[in-house]
């Protein structure tokens, strides 16, 4: 038996039996590989129907050109597929103001007194994906973008207490408690308190709110 240059047994003197090369050793005179008939082919291999080159009788398509014997037809073009993108990113815009009935409602025994008189709600214009929500630490290296003390000075803020994030790839929006001290509650009666490190899907579009601390609530848009 021969062999050719891919390291295949070949049971054909002048074509490899496996892949069909040409044998480095056949006569010129073979110019084609073996016919359908003939003393030389085995009976497990015939040639394809498309393109004449051999192939196991066991085979679904051709190796060669990609003929499909079951179904008599030859592959298509490959499907345009035309990327997705990533969703636009609309800027929010953000308010943070103190709420009374919140602070009434959450504070409970707490001996906490609202500021006097009250702040002015405060309007931020949010130009990144992520927004790190919480009060600013020099010693800690903390500084967040939304900084609660230079709005409502709410004490019962966590340095990193929450994270509002864009996600592209979606185009949601989320708000995530970062395990803070107080919890980041979704209603103004408290009731609904976030679980720590569980994003919750917020509607920008629609206006969102939420509280956090003892009288801070937080107002997000899209801009």
């Amino acid at each position: 038996m021969a062999s050719c240059r891919n390291g295949h047994t070949s049971e054909w003197p002048d074509w490899c039996s496996i892949c069909g090369e040409r044998l480095t050793s056949a006569s010129p005179a073979s110019a084609d590989p073996p016919a359908a008939t003939g003393a030389t082919q085995p009976a497990s291999f015939v040639p394809c129907t498309h393109c004449n080159a051999p192939r196991h009788v066991d085979d679904v398509f051709c190796e060669s050109c990609g003929f499909d014997f079951l179904t008599g037809t030859l592959p298509g073009p490959l499907p345009h597929v035309t990327p997705s993108s990533p969703a636009p990113f609309v800027a929010p815009l953000l308010t943070v103001s103190i709420d009374p009935d919140y602070f009434k409602a959450s504070v409970g025994d707490i001996e906490l007194e609202l500021p006097v008189p009250l702040p002015a709600a405060t309007t931020i214009d949010i130009t990144g994906v992520r927004m790190l929500i919480g009060r600013r630490s020099e010693s800690r290296g903390i500084y967040p973008d939304v900084d609660i003390d230079a709005s409502t000075a709410d004490p019962a803020v966590s340095s990193r207490h929450a994270l509002v994030e864009f996600h592209a790839e979606s185009g949601r929006w989320t708000l995530t408690d970062l395990g803070s001290t107080n919890g980041t509650a979704t209603d103004a009666s408290g009731g609904d308190v976030l679980t720590s490190g569980d994003p919750r899907d917020i509607d920008i579009a629609a206006g969102a709110s939420f509280w956090i601390g003892a009288w801070t609530r937080i107002d997000i848009k899209a801009n």
